[in-house]
């Protein structure tokens, strides 16, 4: 006898984040109350063991109240290293390491890296890079080895003069070159940009008006 297996999971609708960001910048408080969901959400994946490898606006559903859902888990893994050599999720959210091609890196960071991407995006309120090839986009990122320095002066993120210096520390963190030394999620959640600013009923009202 064959047997048929469905899944019923919430719906949650048909909007991603991609679609609300669209050429106009969140202010830095809604991008820390949206952060502060995200980040979480990772959180909880990694400490399941499980990494996404293609967080971007488009994988990533608003419900009701701007409630935000990590979906699309066809490049996830829970396996250790090596990985595929070839690339894996979305260019412009691949990290330094997976474009070596090597297959050599840690998914949990490079889940962090697209984290720091998807940040800088509701900063400007447009794509971060414009790279075609993974080549390109690795000489891209080389701009970025001294971000950490020079937050807001970035080139490569068009400057970013209106991050405050606790925010620049969080995203410095989470797009640091070095895989090794990038920020966790958890640690994210414990920085004073998230635990000394909650997010004011202004702002999450805000937000609720966006999707509804």
């Amino acid at each position: 006898m064959n047997w048929d297996m469905f899944l019923v999971m919430e719906f949650v609708g048909r909007w991603s984040l991609r679609d609300f960001i669209g050429g106009s910048p969140f202010s830095e408080a809604e991008t820390r109350a949206l952060m502060r969901q995200l980040l979480a959400g990772v959180r909880a994946m990694h400490a399941a063991g499980m990494a996404h490898r293609d967080i971007k606006p488009g994988n990533i559903l608003v419900g009701a109240g701007c409630g935000l859902k990590i979906c699309d888990l066809g490049m996830a893994t829970t396996a250790p290293p090596p990985y595929e050599e070839f690339m894996v999720g979305t260019l412009w959210y691949n990290s330094p390491e997976q474009l070596t091609g090597r297959g050599q890196y840690d998914a949990k960071a490079a889940d962090m890296w697209a984290l720091g991407c998807v940040m800088v995006e509701l900063l400007t309120g447009g794509p971060v890079f414009t790279s075609e090839t993974a080549e390109e986009h690795l000489d891209e990122l080389t701009d970025l080895r001294n971000y950490e320095i020079a937050c807001q002066d970035s080139l490569a993120f068009r400057g970013l003069p209106g991050l405050s210096p606790a925010g620049c520390e969080v995203l410095a963190g989470l797009l640091a070159f070095d895989g090794d030394k990038r920020m966790k999620a958890e640690t994210a959640l414990q920085h004073r940009w998230l635990t000394e600013e909650a997010d004011s009923p202004a702002v999450l009202e805000c937000l609720a008006k966006l999707a509804s």
